[in-house]
């Protein structure tokens, strides 16, 4: 889908500064739990 392909970008960009870390962990933690609300 188009959020899994702009998630799969963040994640494969390294992370330069914490807030990017924050992103990458937020976006993992929302493709493994998937919000249907």
């Amino acid at each position: 889908e188009e959020a899994q392909r702009v998630f799969g970008k963040l994640l494969d960009i390294p992370p330069l500064h914490p807030v990017d870390r924050s992103l990458k962990e937020r976006a993992q933690t929302y493709l493994h739990e998937p919000n249907d609300s």
